[in-house]
């Protein structure tokens, strides 16, 4: 059967500017979505936005600085509330799935139909008020641009998928639920370092921070957000923590001998350092550091590990130009995030018929028994900082040389002719140990954001060719 799926939008906006000087604009939006409850279909958005162009205030004229260093000043103020819809069709409501195995009559399976949704008649939009402050100005008669941005956003009713009580006869449920907040500096810079008749260089750079914390979670005290698929449930949201945050336990090694594990279980629970699941108290397989010290390990041992955000990114670009030749070159940056290698689940355990990673020959055996890497089949499903990396990068994104024929082929025309010589993903420093840091098998989700399930990295491409203009 077809999904249908309406969306509807009544926008008006009023922009008024005075003197050059004084900006305003106001935009309201009315927006419907068929995907939500029956009466909580509409969201109002409205959202303001002033700015002020100081160079143009004759006490900014009259300053010396505006005629030589400082030549534009422009100070600009928004807040807003937008909506987000972004859910598959009939959540609201209670429908039906298929089960072509659901029936047996005669010996033979019927196809049969089972309720498919828990009903939610408050199902509705996860709203977001974002407040701008920025501040832009330009330098040395133009030829130093910078634009800085602070954002301060809430969100509020998350539309999130949460695990319901099993006797419901449902798994989990989609509601909106919990607040987060996000917030931020944004610097823009663009130069033109160099500009001569036959040599110029002008550079670009941008840089973000974002700091992101749940604030609310209402009743619940964790939500799950995914699982890998191999029984391990690895982000999660909690109050205090960023969204999307890493759990698990810290990783300790391996038990290195019996001694050592007969020695560790003769203490008392409150008294002991390692854990294990209940099988692999032996030689060679893993630990982890008691977090509860409660006589089991179980999900309520998980904690916080990591965030998949990066304290900062951006990127930096340059042009340079020598006569008729170009290079123009972008790298791109990121630091402070981690990312789940779940394929290590399978690659960096001794799993048989798998390829392993290539530390794995520096297992733990009876012969290198001192080695923290986990022995042959050691397969638990715990997530832990031994599959936790350090997603930080600095990629050369692109790199393209240009060469400007058209003076020496088309003479007194205004014909053109390049040649190019183009590459991308050409360089990638970083201390991840998998292929790509920058992927996410987890693909656009808002709150799972950084995952590689044998994500394919990016690739790597180079290729040549010409411009020809008539």
């Amino acid at each position: 059967a077809n999904s249908l799926n309406k969306q509807v939008s009544f926008i008006g906006r009023v922009q008024y500017n005075y003197a050059s000087k004084y900006y305003l604009t106001v935009t309201n939006r009315y927006d419907g979505a068929s995907n939500f409850a029956a009466n909580k279909k509409w969201g109002y958005f409205p959202s303001s936005a002033i700015k002020w162009r100081i160079a143009e205030e004759n006490f900014f004229k009259d300053m010396p600085l505006s005629k030589t260093i400082l030549n534009d000043l422009s100070l600009r103020l928004s807040y807003g509330v937008s909506g987000n819809q972004g859910i598959s069709n009939y959540q609201s409501l209670p429908t039906l799935s298929a089960d072509v195995n659901g029936y047996v009559f005669g010996g033979i399976p019927h196809l049969g139909y089972r309720q498919g949704n828990i009903t939610n008649n408050d199902l509705t939009w996860e709203t977001s008020a974002q407040l701008n402050a920025g501040l832009d100005f330009q330098l040395f008669n133009g030829r130093i641009d910078v634009t800085t941005n602070y954002y301060n956003m809430h969100t509020k009713n998350l539309l999130l998928t949460v695990q319901t009580p099993t006797q419901t006869g449902y798994s989990s449920r989609l509601i909106n639920v919990g607040k987060t907040t996000s917030s931020g500096f944004e610097l823009g810079v663009r130069a033109s370092v160099i500009n001569k008749k036959n040599f110029g260089w002008t550079t670009s750079l941008n840089l973000s921070t974002n700091d992101q914390e749940v604030t609310d979670l209402g009743p619940l005290v964790m939500v799950a957000l995914d699982n890998t698929g191999y029984g391990a449930t690895t982000n999660y949201l909690q109050v205090g923590v960023p969204v999307g945050s890493n759990f698990g336990l810290e990783y300790a090694g391996v038990w290195h001998s019996q001694e050592e594990i007969d020695t560790e279980l003769a203490k008392p629970l409150e008294e002991r350092t390692y854990v294990s699941i209940s099988n692999f108290y032996k030689p060679g397989k893993q630990k982890y550091y008691y977090y509860k010290r409660d006589g089991t390990l179980n999900i309520d041992d998980y904690h916080y590990l990591g965030t998949p955000n990066p304290s900062f990114f951006g990127g930096w670009g340059n042009t340079l130009r020598y006569k008729n030749i170009s290079l123009d070159m972008f790298l791109q940056f990121q630091q402070g995030s981690t990312m789940w290698n779940t394929m290590q689940y399978f690659t960096g355990v001794g799993l048989y018929l798998t390829n392993q990673m290539s530390y794995m020959k520096d297992r733990w055996t009876e012969d290198n028994p001192t080695s923290d890497i986990p022995a042959v089949n050691s397969r638990d499903n715990i997530p832990s900082t031994y599959f936790l990396q350090n997603s930080s990068f600095l990629r050369l994104k692109s790199l393209t040389l240009n060469y400007d024929l058209s003076s020496a082929v088309f003479k007194a025309s205004d014909r053109k002719l390049n040649i190019f010589l183009s590459g991308t993903n050409l360089f990638l420093l970083t201390s991840y140990n998998g292929y790509d840091p920058e992927v996410n098998s987890a693909g656009t989700s808002s709150t799972v954001r950084a995952k590689d399930n044998g994500a394919y990295p990016n690739s790597q491409t180079i290729s040549i060719g010409a411009n020809l203009n008539f």
